[in-house]
């Protein structure tokens, strides 16, 4: 089944396809998802323009939201996401937002039981942003590429399912990176110190 999409504001014909149990917006395009997950039916409004998530979408796949697994909202302009779109996509396990202007990220991203990995990269973030600590499933945050210069090292012990968290090309401070890398049990990616970005 084919039906037009409210997402373009390219000039493009964006549609939205629904093939099988895959639903990917765009010409027929997989949505991007590295590593052992990329079986994972998906959604793709990857360069799209966007500067917020259409509200058409949310109704367009009302009867299909819990069967979508990974979107990707990778090189937009978007510059807040709506608690609406965590508790329609509630299935979600990989969510790409980088490359967008996001600083800070809904409350209900918490409520997101079966998020596995987030891309956050090139953003405005200058905190970490805490509503990922309560993903009970989360185990790869990048966060590559923003403005964050303080690690809450409690709030990150604390995620229990936590593997990776990318902070390179952050200002990170070099007496804070002294402090977190004893305390936290999971990879901590860190730029080196002369390759730090001023905050």
């Amino acid at each position: 089944m084919r039906v037009p999409s409210p997402c373009s504001r390219t000039g493009e014909c964006k549609e939205v396809f629904f093939w099988r149990t895959s639903v990917v917006f765009g010409s027929l395009r997989p949505a991007p998802a590295p590593g052992r997950h990329s079986a994972l039916p998906g959604a793709d409004l990857a360069d799209c323009k966007l500067v917020a998530f259409p509200a058409g979408i949310y109704k367009a796949m009302r009867s299909v939201a819990e069967g979508i697994h990974r979107i990707s909202l990778a090189n937009n302009e978007l510059r807040a996401l709506a608690g609406r779109f965590a508790t329609t996509f509630s299935q979600l396990r990989e969510l790409n937002l980088e490359g967008n202007l996001l600083h800070r990220l809904p409350e209900e991203l918490g409520s997101l039981l079966h998020l596995r990995a987030i891309n956050l990269a090139r953003n405005k973030f200058r905190r970490f942003p805490e509503p990922l600590a309560a993903a009970p499933a989360l185990e790869s945050i990048d966060l590559e590429g923003n403005e964050i210069a303080e690690v809450p090292v409690e709030v990150l012990a604390s995620m229990a399912s936590l593997r990776s968290l990318n902070l390179r090309a952050n200002p990170v401070c070099p007496d804070m990176r002294l402090l977190v890398r004893p305390l936290v049990p999971f990879e901590l990616l860190l730029s080196p110190e002369g390759d730090v970005p001023e905050a």
